[in-house]
């Protein structure tokens, strides 16, 4: 919260980030990922609910989380991310470095973190995500910044590999 001179206490960016982490405990589910390698420098992200359905992928711009289950409970945050226009995209990128398939001029650090510390694509690994007209929108009163949202909310989820974390 900001305190103003004329408008009183203004809500900020961390409690925004708040309300959608309360918003997503409620609304989300958790799906699993998974991958096809083609080739060395070439993937496929699959995603398919806890019956196995394939679920269609998210190539709209939005809000993720990718976790790390054991024994079919959320065992840890390892990343939260935000994409302007394709989710899916982002999701290749992470997994494309995990593999460690990355080529020389890409880079996902998170991914990488994740990596040398033991986390594997064969892990139970699983998604929730949300697209930008899903989440709950801000209030008309907020200061608001939408390019560090995703670093608020890896606050609140501990997230284990986000390189910028924002605490509020």
């Amino acid at each position: 919260m900001i305190s103003t001179l004329f408008d009183g206490v203004i809500p900020d960016s961390g409690d925004y980030a708040k309300k959608i982490v309360t918003w997503a405990a409620k609304n989300g589910n958790f799906l699993r990922i998974g991958v096809d390698r083609f080739t060395t420098h070439d993937l496929s992200v699959i995603i398919t609910d806890e019956n196995g359905k394939r679920v269609n992928n998210p190539y709209y711009g939005g809000i993720y989380s990718i976790y790390h289950f054991k024994n079919n409970n959320p065992h840890k945050c390892l990343y939260v991310g935000t994409s302007k226009t394709d989710i899916h995209y982002r999701l290749y990128r992470f997994f494309k470095e995990l593999m460690d398939m990355s080529r020389d001029d890409e880079n996902h650090p998170a991914a990488k973190k994740a990596r040398l510390s033991g986390i594997k694509e064969t892990d139970d690994l699983r998604v929730m995500y949300f697209s930008w007209n899903e989440i709950p929108k801000p209030p008309e009163k907020c200061y608001f910044i939408k390019e560090k949202l995703d670093e608020y909310i890896a606050f609140l989820l501990k997230s284990e590999y986000n390189t910028n974390v924002s605490r509020f």
